[in-house]
């Protein structure tokens, strides 16, 4: 069974250097992103999930998603742990639209290419390609809907989406009992829906 990666055997580590990070202070960066990498890595396969971590790389999103959090650095306005990786977690799904596109964006052009610029070879060829960068598309939305519920849920959602357990084994990892499990991840769901106001989007993606 996977495994979180923590950050810090001490929240106050945290805090402290994400402090000292803002401040200007490069070691305390350097030492931020290191505890960082393995949580991204982490989130970035879940994010893309097993079909387009395929064909992008975790690794790109991982560093592409640094740099932007090494821009944006500044206007982080949380102090804890979890605000932190909350707002990682927002980047790097930005980040992931932003690479779906640029990875269909250039089969697009490849095809065009290919074809000598026959718009009706390529827009046959295409039809795949463009139903499954809708679909991510979607599963974007989703995600950054989940960032929205309270953290239980979320971890319920991450627990049966992207580890695959049972309703018993994640009972048994966060202390609740099955039939509670189950209500949350009902209410999970309802949630996630309503916010995208589009109740056959979430279900068939989750």
């Amino acid at each position: 069974m996977a495994h979180k990666p923590t950050l810090m055997d001490d929240p106050m580590d945290i805090t402290e250097l994400i402090q000292q990070a803002k401040a200007g202070d490069a070691a305390a960066t350097e030492k931020l992103f290191e505890a960082l990498r393995p949580r991204m890595r982490y989130f970035a396969r879940g994010i893309l999930g097993e079909s387009l971590a395929a064909r992008i790389d975790t690794s790109d999103l991982v560093q592409e998603s640094l740099a932007q959090v090494l821009n944006g650095l500044t206007t982080f306005r949380g102090i804890t742990e979890n605000e932190w990786i909350g707002w990682v977690r927002k980047i790097m799904t930005t980040e992931a639209c932003r690479l779906r596109r640029h990875h269909y964006a250039a089969k697009r052009s490849s095809l065009r290419e290919r074809h000598g610029g026959t718009a009706r070879c390529a827009d046959d060829a295409e039809k795949q390609p463009l139903k499954r960068a809708s679909q991510a598309e979607q599963k974007a939305r989703v995600a950054m809907a989940i960032e929205h519920l309270p953290a239980a849920m979320q971890e319920i959602i991450r627990r049966r989406v992207f580890l695959k357990e049972s309703f018993s084994d994640i009972a048994q990892q966060l202390g609740k009992t099955p039939a509670a499990v189950r209500v949350g991840w009902t209410r999970a769901i309802k949630r996630v829906a309503a916010e995208l106001d589009v109740a056959s989007e979430a279900s068939s993606i989750l």
